[in-house]
């Protein structure tokens, strides 16, 4: 028994240790082998096993696709032949009911029409700061015409109140006020606003007058805008507003004539204080927003009107058109209220200038003079 056990226990010692000898053996060899890789190979291979990983989900989502568009082609199909009759039957509808959209333009989007509507603006086309002026060429003598800094479109400027020292007045018995707009407009109304009064109105404001479309830049062929339109002194408005009938053929127009037939109290000189000509259009004038350099302008400027008269009056830029545009009136209201079109500032500095010269001139004539006879 002890002779058996004992080469029984030596057998499995040697089958253990041959045992043991394999698995290291082939451990040995696998690490061997996986050490023999480079990392360019081995990168080759993680590479293409996510190639071949990434080729078999495009292959099924593809098959998936495939079933989900036969579903919805064989539903589509039946859809088609349900609804081809109601179609058929609703554009028959759109195509016998004939519709109209004023103000409006056609553009084509992604091969559709498309109603768009087009913005309209109310302005007063008639405004000197917007850009509109007086016509002296086909205009009545007045006296704010001069050859040298004319006034004229002082009758344009739009003011709350237009000063009474402003007016554009003519002796002409019946004196025409001729205007070219700021815009090109479809007219709506006219309105004329005098200066200040009370219960009744002034001797020598416009009574009656008529309004006329110039067609042509010479004002000979016209289109009647308002007829025998009176201010009357009954109506307690400064403003009074008469509107226009719809323009022929929805034309633009860009001039137009005042002419005055009559006056209150039948005097010789006719003062016409501020005329707007209110319409539509579809550009907006421009529009300069104020700005802290703007804003202190004004404010110098008007402690200049109250502190420097002299100094406003020969050397501060004040002409209408800059004191609008830079909101000066919210700030200086007496500014806007006594600006000038012809701002003579700029005349007194170019006679200073030329004065100047002049001195100059003199001087270097009349010095070599006096030298040669000493």
């Amino acid at each position: 028994m002890t002779l058996q056990s004992d080469s029984l226990l030596k057998k499995e010692t040697i089958t253990v240790q041959e045992s043991k000898g394999n698995e290291r053996k082939w451990s040995e060899t696998l690490k061997d082998r996986i050490l023999g890789y480079s990392i360019e190979q081995c990168a080759a291979g993680f590479i293409l096993f996510l190639l071949l990983t990434y080729s078999y989900a495009i292959s099924s989502n593809i098959k998936d696709n495939n079933a989900i568009y036969q579903y919805f082609n064989r539903k589509s199909t039946n859809f088609r032949k349900q609804g081809t009759t109601k179609f058929k039957k609703k554009r028959a509808m759109n195509e016998a009911k004939p519709f109209f959209v004023p103000e409006t333009v056609e553009k084509a989007v992604e091969n559709r029409e498309v109603l768009t509507a087009v913005p309209i603006y109310k302005i007063n086309a008639a405004s000197y700061v917007l850009g509109a002026e007086v016509d002296t060429t086909w205009s009545s003598n007045s006296s704010l015409y001069r050859f040298f800094g004319d006034e004229s479109e002082q009758v344009l400027v739009d003011r709350l109140e237009p000063p009474a020292r402003k007016a554009w007045c003519s002796e002409d018995k019946e004196p025409i006020l001729t205007v070219n707009l700021a815009k090109f407009i479809k007219p709506t109304a006219i309105s004329y606003q005098h200066f200040k009064w009370n219960h009744i109105v002034p001797d020598g404001a416009p009574k009656v007058f008529d309004v006329v479309a110039c067609l042509d830049m010479y004002c000979q062929q016209t289109v009647l805008l308002v007829s025998n339109f009176e201010y009357k002194s009954n109506d307690r408005k400064q403003e009074q507003i008469y509107p226009i009938s719809p323009f022929p053929n929805a034309s633009l127009i860009g001039k137009v004539q005042f002419r005055f037939r009559k006056n209150h109290g039948n005097v010789k000189e006719t003062c016409v204080s501020l005329v707007r000509v209110y319409g539509e259009t579809d550009q907006l004038p421009k529009k300069e927003k104020p700005t802290m350099k703007k804003l202190e302008s004004c404010t110098q400027l008007k402690d200049s009107f109250h502190m420097s008269p002299f100094f406003y009056q020969y050397f501060d830029s004040k002409d209408c058109k800059t004191v609008y545009s830079d909101n000066c009136c919210g700030i200086c209201p007496e500014c806007c209220e006594v600006c000038p079109i012809s701002d003579p500032s700029v005349i007194s500095t170019i006679c200073i200038v030329l004065m100047g010269l002049l001195a100059i001139f003199i001087l270097i004539r009349y010095i070599p003079d006096k030298e040669r006879r000493s």
